[in-house]
């Protein structure tokens, strides 16, 4: 099986547009996979942001804990769009792969600044969703465990895929670069 995949790479590396349009594939398709990931976090932010809305009213929560959590939401939602920009699945199949790689790059950064910002924040907003819960609940109990299941579950898709993504970015990069240090 190794023989076998040693021939066959010394054949693409003697075909280079054979190769390049395999490692464009390549990256399109993890590029593709970002994007698509990315459209799924926007939609559970976006639910998030509806549920704590509906919530809200529902539980009598302060206007200040409900606008400043929407608010989050929305920096959240749109921080996650403008940190996509520039990654295309364009620029990966037909356009300057120095673009798409720079894209992987600026997304890694603000991926790892994201999360300077957003922890801190969540270790201020939990311990205040508890207290908005103990305040406007007589019995906060069943609220209290859900949210602390959700937010094992949460996260936990948080880190992996951050963690997918990051792997997903550091692929496109190396692929870039062999491409370029094979021409």
């Amino acid at each position: 099986m190794r023989d076998s995949f040693a021939i066959l790479n010394e054949k693409l590396k003697t075909q280079p547009i054979i190769n390049e349009s395999l490692i464009r594939a390549t990256i399109d398709r993890m590029v593709s996979r970002i994007k698509k990931d990315a459209r799924k976090l926007i939609l559970i932010a976006a639910i998030g942001a509806l549920s704590i809305f509906a919530g809200g009213l529902l539980a009598n929560w302060s206007w200040t804990f409900r606008i400043v959590t929407l608010l989050f939401l929305a920096i959240a939602i749109a921080y996650d769009h403008y940190s996509h920009r520039g990654l295309t699945s364009k620029n990966a199949l037909n356009g300057d792969l120095a673009t798409t790689r720079m894209a992987a790059a600026k997304l890694k950064k603000r991926q790892a600044q994201w999360l300077w910002f957003s922890i801190p924040f969540l270790m201020v907003w939990i311990p205040w969703f508890i207290h908005e819960s103990l305040a406007f609940y007589p019995n906060p109990k069943p609220l209290l465990i859900g949210a602390a299941v959700g937010a094992i579950i949460g996260g936990i898709i948080g880190i992996r895929q951050y963690l997918h993504t990051r792997r997903a970015i550091n692929e496109i990069i190396k692929e870039i670069d062999s491409l370029r240090n094979d021409e």
